[in-house]
């Protein structure tokens, strides 16, 4: 099993709408103790011509509001809809 590494917005941005993690590492949320400022959210861009990131329940986000993403793992049923496919391949 390999290592997913986050990557930095810098370096390239997700597709438009895919689920990604976030974080942004120089900013601190105090809760009970410092932490990087984390989120789960997606790319768009239906309401702007500039990108932004899109997080259930809050404000759209610019996109220097992180500085790394990373991309989500497969949910349960993907990965069983995918190693069933092999099975039969």
């Amino acid at each position: 099993m390999t290592t997913a590494q986050w990557i930095s917005i810098n370096d390239r941005l997700p597709s438009v709408r895919q689920s990604v993690a976030l974080v942004h590492m120089s900013r601190w949320e105090n809760a009970p103790m410092d932490r990087n400022i984390y989120a789960c959210g997606y790319l768009d861009d239906a309401f702007s011509a500039t990108p932004y990131w899109s997080i259930r329940g809050e404000r759209a986000q610019m996109l220097d509001a992180f500085t790394h993403w990373l991309p989500l793992p497969m949910t349960p049923a993907e990965s069983e809809a995918i190693a069933s496919h092999e099975v039969q391949a």
